[in-house]
């Protein structure tokens, strides 16, 4: 049974009749102003607009995956060509696209460039993409201020500039955000490559970025995949066929917990899916997911929302398995788990995991020349970090005397800054001693360590777990296990 929203006259019958020509065949049909349930959405369509002769910019959302250079999935390229060719048929003087790729936080980095997407657009359309590998100033500006008569030109990354997005990451690593000043001369000079604007990103449509809602035109309107988008949602969310299933993914719960706390006002079930999978499993059933995705912050609600769905009587449905591989390549060594199995575990997860369910007794150890080591074994001094154990250090005078003076005299200090991204974690504080064994009981936690100011040479303390693999040559002396309850 077709359904078609309800639509203001005296387009009822017109649209209609696009509806279910072309829902079938996925083409694109025209609609002019929709009201669905008493709710006017008001939206401009591309086919709305007189573009003859005029420069066309368009926002699109050519995120795609890429390997070595090259696509490997062009849906999304795919997807805006209906706007881009209704464009150019109908006299456009030029079109203009500009798109984000990845995160290169406001940096130009070569890896996210778009000219990879120009020459798979030119493949599409055959016809010439001219690629302006910078997206404002007076260059681009220039590139895009009278070109030939139906044009095509695709701006390199937005993102590549800090004002797009309004906050990014600097050279050294800090974040960093955009002023004012500069955003606004960033928004100035991406209006000045068009005399309309087109926004057909529905990829990107909840995100309030400089070229989403920065572009000062009289004439804006929506592409054909965003017109397209907002009538299918307003038909489910506004008027559904019952029972009512809501599938949603994607990586970040975080992102989602408004979308899905309403979705549960008009949903009867709910399938997550996605990367975001993981976290709800984790948190709600406490499933081993090894490396998957794990939204920290999306974490904190997850058991909220199950809550409140169990209240409103929606039903969420979880992945009951998973397929599984030792590396993201299709030559991985792939099996499938269940949910009960859970994801199996690299070494580092599993270290963590079983570090607090043991207690342990050892003896002093030291490692000599330990630069050459750090690399290998960091990882696990970097799992000690903040775990609420306890250990027992024992050693006799003896053995002590046979140490160098260096480990004698050390003091609990500050770590060198050339061997802190190793042990950084580590702290040593003494509780008791005995007169047998000259005990001393230690906790691991954040703070200051025991080193013994050598950069060559520094007293370690490890657990021997039989996960440890030997290749990061972690030497154990007289460690002895035994399982806390």
């Amino acid at each position: 049974m077709f359904y078609f929203p309800v639509v203001t006259a005296p387009f009822l019958i017109h649209n209609a009749y696009q509806f279910l020509r072309n829902f079938a065949s996925n083409k694109p049909y025209t609609i002019r102003y929709i009201r669905v349930k008493g709710m006017k959405l008001d939206k401009l369509a591309i086919d709305k607009l007189d573009l003859k002769g005029k420069r066309v910019l368009m926002r699109v959302d050519f995120n795609v995956p890429q390997k070595e250079g090259k696509i490997t999935n062009n849906q999304r390229i795919v997807a805006a060509i209906p706007s881009i060719k209704y464009a150019l048929d109908n006299g456009a003087k030029s079109v203009v696209l500009m798109s984000h790729l990845g995160r290169p936080d406001g940096r130009k980095q070569e890896k996210y460039t778009l000219r990879p997407v120009a020459e798979e657009l030119q493949k599409l359309l055959g016809r010439e993409v001219k690629f302006v590998d910078d997206c404002v100033g007076e260059k681009a500006e220039a590139e895009t201020a009278n070109p030939a008569d139906g044009s095509m030109i695709l701006l390199e990354n937005l993102r590549f500039y800090l004002e797009e997005e309004g906050k990014g990451v600097n050279e050294a690593g800090e974040k960093v955000k955009a002023n004012k000043e500069d955003v606004d001369k960033f928004r100035a000079s991406l209006t000045k490559h068009g005399d309309v604007y087109i926004n057909d990103a529905f990829g990107t449509a909840h995100r309030a970025h400089s070229s989403m809602v920065g572009v000062q035109h009289e004439q804006r309107a929506c592409g054909f995949l965003m017109k397209n988008e907002l009538v299918y949602f307003n038909k489910a969310l506004n008027d559904p066929a019952r029972p009512f299933l809501a599938i949603l993914g994607g990586a970040k719960v975080a992102d989602k917990i408004q979308l899905i706390k309403n979705m549960l006002d008009k949903v009867d079930e709910m399938i997550i899916g996605g990367g975001m999978a993981f976290t709800f499993l984790n948190v709600s059933q406490n499933v081993s997911i090894g490396k998957s995705l794990f939204d920290e912050e999306g974490a904190k609600i997850v058991n909220e929302l199950l809550e409140e769905a169990k209240a409103k009587n929606v039903k969420i449905h979880l992945p009951v398995d998973f397929v599984v591989g030792d590396k993201f390549a299709e030559d991985a060594d792939a099996k499938t788990v269940t949910a009960a199995e859970g994801v199996p575990d690299g070494t580092r997860l599993s270290f963590r995991r079983n570090l607090k369910t043991f207690q342990a007794t050892w003896d002093w150890m030291w490692v000599l020349n330990l630069r050459s080591s750090l690399p290998r074994s960091s990882c696990v001094q970097r799992r000690l970090s903040g775990m609420d154990l306890q250990a027992c250090s024992s050693g006799t005078n003896s053995r002590r005397e046979q140490r160098p003076s260096w480990m004698r005299s050390c003091r609990p200090r500050r770590m060198e800054p050339s061997l802190s991204s190793a042990v950084e974690t580590l702290r040593l504080q003494r509780r008791s001693t005995t007169p047998r064994t000259k005990c001393r009981t230690a906790r691991l936690g954040v703070g200051p360590v025991w080193n013994c100011s050598r950069v060559r040479h520094i007293f370690k303390i490890m657990i021997k777990i039989s996960i440890i693999p030997r290749s990061l040559h972690i030497f154990i002396i007289n460690c002895a296990l035994s399982q806390n309850h």
